[in-house]
């Protein structure tokens, strides 16, 4: 069983989230040029299915976080941490990453928040067979 990003453009926080935007579209840049794929679990199956793997399963898993939950608070350092790094790339300011920490101190107030991390789909597979 393998867990991986299928799409990474879901992670925002909501509704107050234009910082955080700023902040995934960083994200994404950053790891597309350091030769990662964000999105892998686009290209997985089918990459194990031409190594003959049969699929056996693939569920999407949501990752959602509201006020001080476990969820948001993983997010909410994601986002403080990588943030720091996007800063030292120059891909993000360190006005952008105050904007951030603005809108989630707004949002942990805000009992209608809510975090949407990257999307991320479950792979089972096996090799040799079908599904």
């Amino acid at each position: 069983m393998a867990h991986e990003y299928v799409h990474w453009n879901t992670f925002g926080l909501h509704p107050d989230g234009a910082a955080i935007v700023r902040f995934r579209d960083a994200a994404i840049a950053s790891f597309r040029g350091a030769g990662g794929d964000p999105d892998v679990n686009r290209r997985l199956p089918g990459l194990l299915a031409a190594r003959g793997f049969g699929i056996e399963e693939l569920q999407p898993l949501p990752v959602l976080g509201r006020g001080g939950d476990p969820w948001a608070q993983w997010l909410e350092h994601f986002v403080t941490l990588y943030g720091r790094e996007l800063i030292r790339q120059g891909r993000w300011s360190t006005e952008e990453a105050a904007d951030a920490a603005a809108a989630m101190a707004r949002a942990r107030l805000d009992p209608g928040a809510y975090w949407v991390g990257p999307t991320v789909l479950a792979l089972r597979a096996r090799r040799g067979e079908g599904p």
